[in-house]
């Protein structure tokens, strides 16, 4: 190993301790700010019933309609689960918050501190990671027990201790139990498990706790093979821009450069570098100091056999399964690789030989998380679709509420903060009979807003129209009708 070392005494721990609050305190501003998006809502409406009725109604066969779940996500928002956006989002920030504590903790185990200080930092000040803190779904927590996965997983290989095979394989149960993708990550760790010397008794160590692994999670198993050939996310082909679309996201986050609608609308790579530059420039800033970290990680063995398949083994897998089947690439699916990825890069960073170019790379690319930051916390180009502002101008406007059509990518946020308002959704926009009509497009990538209007064009006329984040709202009157 490159270096092993603890976290005991008082100066050690208070600079824990410092760490925690500066990336539990990242994580709860603003996190009631913006309202919830459509799995947040989803999210919310099971989290709501009673703990018997969260673990009897999961079984095989998808009983929500999702079959990328598995439960122990909405058991621990079910003690949070409340109409305050913040309280519901608050189990995401805490994870995130132990999540760096922990990648600190696991990386002190095998790099110098230097590295695992630098990593941990960087990760409690990753705008993804902040983005998915403030997300009320299982993205933080995933993560969180990845890492505490991988951390057992090295006590277990250094020690051999059947006790702590079985911690390991409770700790990665429950992780399977938060998100399935989970059985990636055992593939990722076969491999790190085949890299270490010696093989042949720490792999029969691993394949023991796998097989009790499986028995454990065997009602997840049975739901990943019943939902197979099922769609996941808004449909679009995956292509190789993803690969390192990655990486571009791992490093500053979607909060710099191109928005998600951008994103989605798609122009072609060349029209996106040519829009916003700064991809270019992270590139070329992230780039050399990953690859640079690679090869400084390389040097050590078991610190390689463990960062490496963490770090880039996870973000292939999800990639080849988009390929292969249904499941729409999304960077979320790879999550769990983020933190490994952050100690690759501070291996980079510290490896560098001279101390004013490691001072630079380190000013570089906090100077790149700071300005993704300020765009997650001050630019609504980057914000989830303001459903809740654009209902809210609904019901404070001076016309009758009438009726809320619905077009676009969403329809659960909308219905969640519509309360009395009569919202619909309409095949075609075929409508007559409100003197007052609210047509509502969120997200709206394939530009069924305006196709709506056009085909209400007849009989409405367009009275106002108001874009808020994510979302256009437009205020039509019968034609003929005096208000």
């Amino acid at each position: 190993m490159l270096s092993q070392g603890s976290l005991r005494g008082r100066a050690g721990r208070a600079a824990v301790g410092v760490l925690f609050v500066l990336a539990l305190t990242l994580r709860l501003y603003g996190i009631g700010d913006e309202n919830l998006w459509m799995d947040e809502v989803y999210q919310l409406r099971v989290a709501s019933q009673s703990v018997l009725e969260i673990v009897r109604n999961y079984y095989p066969g998808c009983p929500y309609g999702v079959c990328d779940q598995a439960p122990l996500s909405f058991l621990v928002f079910h003690f949070f689960a409340s109409p305050s956006e913040a309280t519901f989002r608050l189990p995401a920030a805490l994870c995130g918050a132990a999540g760096v504590v922990a990648l600190l903790a696991v990386a002190r185990m095998l790099v110098p501190a230097p590295v695992a200080w630098l990593g941990a930092v960087l990760l409690a000040l990753s705008p993804l990671h902040l983005w998915y803190s403030q997300e009320a779904r299982w993205y933080t927590l995933w993560s969180l027990l990845v890492t505490l996965s991988y951390g057992m997983l090295v006590r277990a290989l250094t020690s051999g201790r059947w006790r702590a095979w079985v911690v390991y394989g409770l700790v990665t149960a429950a992780s399977a139990y938060t998100f399935i993708f989970t059985y990636f990550v055992i593939v990722c760790q076969g491999v790190s498990v085949l890299l270490v010397p010696p093989r042949a008794r720490r792999l029969r160590g691993f394949i023991a706790t796998q097989l009790g692994v499986a028995v454990a999670t065997l009602p997840v198993l049975l739901a990943t093979l019943g939902g197979l050939g099922s769609k996941t996310g808004t449909p679009r082909p995956t292509s190789l821009a993803a690969i390192p679309y990655t990486g571009f996201a791992y490093s500053v986050g979607f909060s710099l450069g191109p928005s998600l609608d951008e994103l989605h609308l798609f122009p072609g790579t060349a029209r996106i570098l040519l829009d916003h530059p700064v991809v270019i420039l992270v590139g070329i800033i992230f780039g050399p100091l990953v690859a640079w970290g690679v090869c400084r990680i390389w040097r050590d063995r078991f610190a390689a056999a463990i960062f490496l398949p963490w770090a880039f083994g996870l973000p292939l897998l999800v990639f080849l399964v988009s390929l292969a089947s249904k499941v729409t690439y999304n960077v979320r699916y790879s999550f769990a690789a983020l933190p490994a990825f952050w100690v690759v890069l501070a291996a980079g960073v510290i490896a560098l030989a001279v101390t004013r170019l490691r001072v630079a790379a380190v000013g570089a690319v906090v100077g790149c998380l700071v300005a993704s930051l300020a765009g997650f916390f001050r630019d609504p180009r980057y914000d989830r679709p303001d459903v809740r502002g654009a209902l809210t101008s609904v019901r404070t406007s001076a016309a009758p509420p009438g009726l809320v059509l619905l077009v676009g990518q969403s329809f659960e946020a909308p219905v969640h903060y519509a309360e009395r308002l009569g919202i619909r959704t309409r095949e075609g926009c075929v409508l007559d009979g409100d003197p007052v009509l609210w047509v509502l497009a969120v997200r709206d990538w394939e530009q069924a807003g305006p196709a709506c209007l056009a085909r209400l064009a007849p009989r409405y006329a367009l009275a106002v129209q108001q874009r808020f984040a994510g979302v256009t709202l437009s205020r039509l009157t019968r034609v003929g009708d005096p208000s």
